[in-house]
């Protein structure tokens, strides 16, 4: 064989890996090409030019993350032997693969993304797949499938190929490398350098892990009643009570109560405000079940909801008011609510498939989590059912707020669109006749949930309404733990709950953390995957803190049911 022939049948050999690379740089174009589209289409449905800049520095950073893909593996390829570039080119494919799906998934919840940052890489299993299969849904993941066919298929694709004059590009990843510097709209980049700020933190551990409690034989059936199951009349026929969501005391007293003619001003002669009122949890559920249990969930809410379901059996608001003859429905505009406290205890639960009609209100539906209609939309089916017995018990969770997009949707603010709210609310019963007999009560879940070691975060707005309620505040430090009790109070007129000496708190699904507040300037929070102290003023002490949560475990972790 002729040096020529020998030398013609090797090229073809030598050349196949060097196109194993082109494919996989074709590869990364198309997924580019594919978030770009992505951000486009998610950035002009959300009706919000105030997201336009935060799509477009996503995208960019999008870019970065899959040109540091491509540099590792060309590095790889330079520095292996010629038989193996084949190898690392796959694997530089497959992973762009998995890196474009996951990336196709956050476009669409951008919005959220940004209101309530989370660290992917804190994210467990359990976590993971409530948030899958109760929120996200099947239905969206369709960007990841259109990345996943796209990013296969593109080695086909002869027209994607790098330009030869690659100024654009290094511009593109210039820019990319200065976003890096400020916060990071791009939820993958975001959890990368949260990730690296956490490992520059980790020491020691200042307290040791929890560990699951041991059964010990608590029971619903050895629980102690509910407040409301008091011997004492009713002095209300009927009690509303509407849960905000996510709104903090700080900003509920500066935007709503001192609104001039607001719905605050308007009824200042008889409400009462708790100034001193705090939640337990920084997730709704588990806030819920606070509020309608008088017992605090020491888990992370949607990480594994069936660990504490045996709570919900436990006697409760609507459990006790049915037994007085109350007919009780729980209502939100969620378009698919699965966490619904006390399930079995109302007569009727209410979601946005139940409303009379949806024409003219505004409503909401780029994922299965935020599918959902406005608030007010639902102010008929309360009216309605309010007055359709001689006594009900209505608690209206609330949905405005739980995204900006609603902020952008409407162009009302949070605490603006409550204030309509309530005083549709209000104005409604009084057109019913049921005004003088009614007990309105406003409360707000939780604060921000980004904000799980912030103590001020974890103080909220307690705000009761009804004909004899005396006017002014009360300063009383007390918690979603004594709703009941509050409500018992002007119910049924027992004595209020003693107040609190200090408080226990557990954080947001996406990250392990627990503490305890003594009001009103000492607080410690404590992250449980690295024991670290993340927040602590006064002289509470972490391993005394860490010692009682673990015993408030061991209480629920041991329920029977």
């Amino acid at each position: 064989m002729s040096i020529l022939t020998e030398s013609a049948t090797r090229a073809p050999r030598e050349a196949r890996p060097l196109s194993d690379l082109v494919a996989a740089k074709r590869t990364a174009l198309a997924l580019g090409l594919v978030q770009l589209t992505l951000h486009i289409a998610f950035a002009i449905s959300s009706n919000d030019p105030r997201i336009i800049m935060p799509h477009l520095i996503s995208w960019i950073q999008d870019l970065a993350l899959l040109s540091l893909v491509i540099s590792a593996g060309s590095l790889a390829a330079l520095l292996s032997p010629l038989s193996y570039i084949g190898v690392v080119a796959a694997l530089c494919r497959g992973t762009l693969l998995i890196l474009g799906a996951i990336l196709a998934l956050y476009p669409g919840m951008l919005q959220s993304s940004l209101a309530f940052p989370v660290n992917m890489f804190n994210t467990d299993l359990d976590t993971a797949t409530v948030f899958l299969r109760e929120y996200a849904g099947i239905g969206m993941l369709w960007p990841a499938a259109i990345a996943l066919c796209a990013g296969s298929a593109a080695p086909r694709f002869t027209f994607l190929r790098l330009p030869r004059k690659r100024t654009l590009l290094a511009i593109l990843l210039i820019l990319a490398l200065a976003t890096l510097f400020g916060e990071a709209p791009n939820p993958i980049v975001f959890s990368i350098k949260d990730k690296f700020r956490e490992l520059a933190r980790v020491g020691a551990r200042a307290v040791p892990r929890l560990v699951p409690g041991v059964s010990h034989g608590l029971s619903a059936s050895t629980a102690a009643p509910s407040p409301l199951e008091s011997d004492s009349p009713p002095e209300y026929n009927h009690i509303v009570l509407v849960v905000l969501e996510g709104v903090t005391a700080a900003r509920f007293e500066s935007e709503f109560l001192n609104k001039p003619g607001g719905f605050s001003e308007r009824n200042a002669k008889h409400a009462r405000y708790f100034r001193n009122y705090w939640t337990t949890n920084l997730d709704s559920y588990t806030s819920l079940i606070a509020m309608t249990t008088s017992l605090e969930v020491p888990f992370r809410s949607y990480s594994d909801p069936a660990r504490y379901e045996g709570i919900n059996a436990f006697p409760n608001a609507a459990g006790a008011l049915k037994k007085k003859g109350y007919r009780t429905l729980f209502v939100s505009t969620y378009e698919y609510q699965p966490f619904v406290p006390n399930r079995t205890a109302w007569d009727r639960i209410a979601d946005r498939r139940d409303l009379p009609g949806l024409n003219g209100w505004t409503s909401l539906g780029t994922s299965r989590m935020e599918s959902a209609t406005e608030d007010r939309a639902a102010l008929p089916l309360i009216l309605k059912y309010t007055a359709s017995a001689p006594r009900t018990f209505v608690l209206s969770e609330l949905v405005y707020g739980h995204t900006p997009e609603w902020m952008a949707s409407t162009g009302l603010t949070q605490l603006a669109y409550y204030d309509t709210y309530l005083s549709e609310l209000l104005n409604g019963l009084a057109k019913e006749g049921l005004a003088d007999t009614t007990l309105t009560v406003v409360v707000s879940d939780h604060g921000e949930r980004s904000a799980s070691s912030a103590p001020d975060n974890y103080r909220v707005p307690l705000l009761i309404i009804g004909k004899g309620v005396p006017a002014g505040e009360d300063t009383e430090v007390r918690s979603h733990l004594d709703l009941q009790g509050i409500m018992a109070h002007y119910i049924l007129r027992v004595p209020l709950p003693a107040r609190r000496s200090n408080l226990t708190t557990v954080g947001s699904t996406e990250r392990w953390i627990y503490g305890e507040i003594v009001p009103p300037d000492q607080y410690v929070f404590i992250d449980d995957r690295t024991g670290q102290v993340l927040n602590r003023g006064g002289r509470l002490e972490p391993v005394a803190v860490h010692k009682r949560f673990q015993e408030l475990i061991n209480l629920v972790d041991g329920i029977k049911y």
